[in-house]
């Protein structure tokens, strides 16, 4: 512990000698050292990962743009346009690979928002087909893509879903006033209860 005094000279200084200008010059790099290290994560929590850039589009980054992503266990989700279109990837952080997800993706559709189970049997992701966009969701172990919103006439979006997989959540839109449905993986509305009892 420093115990500053005033001089005659009206400059105060610390028992040690040093101005208080000298002490924070000291304290300085031991607070940008904390900072680095909490963000590179030398202790623990958070920590940064990088993924290697792949210019052949196998990897999670590569030449095209990689938009919404969103991880959920061992999964991370998210829209590339690597291939001329918009569609789903889905990369296995432990394996470091893109996962294989055929009958996903469709010429004609310009896919958003994926959200993936924590298991990654399930992706929900919002698609625009001949200007209506609808919810979707597709199940790895079929390879089947179902749409949720088809008997909806209303706008979606922002589609989320539960990690085990059973509730999918989204954006709705009737007569401009948005609201948040539930459904479950079946296609069916869950009755939310209003009252938070």
């Amino acid at each position: 512990m420093r115990r500053i005094t005033n001089d005659p000279s009206g400059v105060r200084q610390s028992l040690m000698g040093e101005t208080p200008k000298t002490a924070l010059t000291h304290q300085l790099p031991i607070a940008l050292f904390l900072c680095s290290s909490l963000l590179t994560g030398c202790f623990g929590y958070p920590r940064l990962l990088s993924y290697p850039f792949d210019p052949g589009g196998r990897g999670l980054n590569s030449l095209a743009s990689e938009l919404n992503p969103q991880i959920s266990g061992r999964y991370i989700v998210f829209i590339s346009d690597r291939r001329g279109s918009q569609d789903v990837y889905m990369f296995d952080t432990l394996s470091r690979n893109l996962v294989d997800l055929p009958g996903i993706n469709s010429l004609d559709a310009i896919a958003t928002h994926p959200s993936v189970s924590e298991d990654g049997r399930y992706i929900v992701f919002a698609s625009s087909r001949q200007g209506r966009k609808s919810i979707f969701l597709y199940d790895r172990e079929t390879r089947q893509s179902r749409n949720l919103t088809a008997n909806l006439p209303a706008e979606v979006g922002n589609p989320t879903i539960s990690a085990d997989g059973n509730r999918i959540a989204f954006e709705t839109s009737d007569n401009g006033q948005w609201d948040v449905l539930v459904y479950d993986r079946f296609g069916r509305r869950l009755n939310i209860p209003q009252d938070p009892r």
